[in-house]
């Protein structure tokens, strides 16, 4: 953070360079915003965001729900710092509010303290919220739902909504049941037990 708050300090006092930037077709503008500490500013507010919905989730949480050892531990402090990080290239308000969901749930949850919840941070920060919301829609499906039945739900095409399909399978959150068995045909989902236990973090804690 050093390094970039130079970078940037060093930017909005020259003029050579911010001249240079400026004259650039189409894309000088915004990469100017961002050079002159915007972005910066923009990650401080989506922290704040993050800190007012941790007290907020923590206030209604009673002092024998946490487990002090966890929240004391290189673990926890690795997984704050990892979610701060994030946030650098995080715009959806809903991401933010998963990652509060993930430290809060963490902090009183003992089968969620382990290495895994890097992992799910690591996926939200390079999933939509979208992902995450089809995610949940084939979580509550019974039997396997293709794209086509997601498109339903929440509108658009269904050719738009494979692409994220394949994503969430890419993850191993997601799976074809049906794969590799005769006359099979690719394009129906259903959870996959590992997501399970990412879904749990997603959700709003239980005080």
């Amino acid at each position: 953070m050093e390094i970039v708050r130079r970078v940037t300090d060093n930017y909005e006092r020259s003029i050579i360079p911010r001249a240079l930037v400026a004259a650039i077709p189409y894309v000088g503008g915004t990469i100017d915003i961002l050079l002159s500490g915007y972005s910066a500013r923009r990650w401080q507010e989506r922290v704040i965001n993050l800190l007012n919905e941790l007290k907020n989730k923590f206030e209604h949480i009673s002092e024998d729900q946490i487990n002090k050892d966890y929240i004391q531990s290189s673990e926890f402090e690795s997984l704050i710092i990892q979610i701060i990080q994030a946030l650098q290239t995080t715009y959806e308000q809903e991401k933010i509010s998963y990652f509060a969901n993930i430290l809060t749930n963490v902090a009183i949850t003992p089968s969620l303290q382990n290495e895994n919840a890097q992992r799910y941070v690591k996926i939200i920060n390079e999933l939509s919220g979208l992902h995450i919301r089809i995610l949940k829609i084939v979580n509550e499906s019974q039997d396997s739902v293709r794209a086509s039945d997601i498109s339903k739900i929440i509108g658009g095409n269904f050719t738009e909504i494979e692409p994220y399909l394949s994503d969430l399978s890419a993850h191993s959150l997601i799976h074809d049941p049906s794969a590799g068995t005769l006359g099979w045909t690719p394009g129906g989902y259903k959870i996959h037990p590992s997501a399970i236990p990412f879904i749990e973090l997603l959700a709003t804690s239980k005080s």
